[in-house]
């Protein structure tokens, strides 16, 4: 009976002074213990991967019916190409026609947010 008397004694005075250490929360003792082994984020770089831009290709232009229209080939990486006439601000798998200019016969798009100028080759 002595021995219990004098554990219990014990233990109240280690509670009551791992209570009173610098004014500490209560539970503090338990998240120092990390008794679920809790660990900090971690932080993942995200990598954006390179945008596939289509390969467009400047097949040839026309001013059929008074409008300027250009014949473009866009082909998407491991996808069939598609054939396509586009006016000015009209765009076709993130293929946008810009400007056509029919005397430098150039047109100017924006490919997937990139611009380029292409000229139609002889």
């Amino acid at each position: 009976m002595k021995q219990s008397g004098l554990l219990l004694g014990m233990g109240l005075l280690v509670a009551t002074q791992s209570l009173s250490v610098g004014n500490a929360h209560p539970f503090e003792v338990i998240a120092r213990t990390n008794a679920f082994r809790l660990r900090a984020p971690i932080s993942e770089e995200k990598i954006t991967p390179p945008v596939a831009r289509p390969q467009i290709t400047f097949q040839g232009f026309t001013t059929i019916l008074g409008r300027a229209q250009v014949l473009l080939s866009i082909q998407r990486l491991g996808a069939t190409g598609i054939s396509c006439i586009l006016s000015e601000n009209e765009n076709q798998d993130g293929v946008t026609v810009l400007e056509i200019d029919e005397r430098a016969e150039t047109v100017r798009l924006n490919n997937l947010g990139q611009e380029q100028v292409l000229a139609l080759k002889r």
